[in-house]
């Protein structure tokens, strides 16, 4: 399996800049369950039934954001197989979260999933042994328990990064990287 990330850029708002980062599973070998075969003799097709896409409607919830700590949490409960969950995190007014939304699609289903979102300034985790870069914005340390790592199909991250930040270091929104760290590595 291969990995592909991919970062866009929106500038609407004056003192920030949005981003989306995204990584996806490629299973070269996709299972297209589609039934091919028309065993109706020389009629044609409904237009009204739109095409089966098999997938389920993403479930969306809102986070709850400790102000003490300024972790986001949520609870998702019965997730479906190829599922697309999306978790917004809002700001508050104790505390503004870099990571604006974190969304994932799951190969398996599950009674109840949670993610929290924790934003730890420039003091990387310490589980990683390793800076991600020289100039970091800001750690992000996003869990998922419920559903397994290798189950997760595609993840996105929705974050921000003031436009201060960027102008302070004479950088534009085209030099902003999200990084992963997996397997002991970080990974753009």
């Amino acid at each position: 399996t291969t990995e592909e990330t991919d970062i866009s850029v929106s500038s609407g708002a004056i003192e920030e800049y949005s981003f989306s980062g995204n990584y996806i599973e490629d299973d070269s070998g996709s299972d297209d369950s589609g039934d091919s075969s028309n065993n109706s003799d020389e009629t044609e097709p409904d237009e009204t039934t739109p095409p089966s896409d098999d997938k389920p409607e993403p479930k969306q919830v809102d986070a709850e954001v400790d102000p003490e700590t300024g972790q986001a949490s949520a609870q998702v409960d019965q997730v479906e197989e190829n599922q697309q969950v999306q978790v917004n995190i809002p700001d508050t007014e104790e505390v503004e979260s870099t990571v604006e939304q974190v969304s994932f699609t799951s190969s398996s289903s599950s009674d109840s999933v949670s993610v929290s979102v924790s934003d730890l300034g420039t003091d990387r985790p310490e589980t990683v042994s390793e800076d991600a870069g020289t100039d970091v914005y800001s750690y992000q340390e996003i869990d998922v328990e419920g559903v397994e790592d290798e189950d997760i199909t595609e993840s996105n991250v929705n974050f921000k990064v003031q436009k201060s930040y960027l102008d302070e270091r004479d950088r534009s929104p085209e030099d902003v990287v999200m990084k992963r760290y997996n397997d002991q590595n970080w990974q753009e």
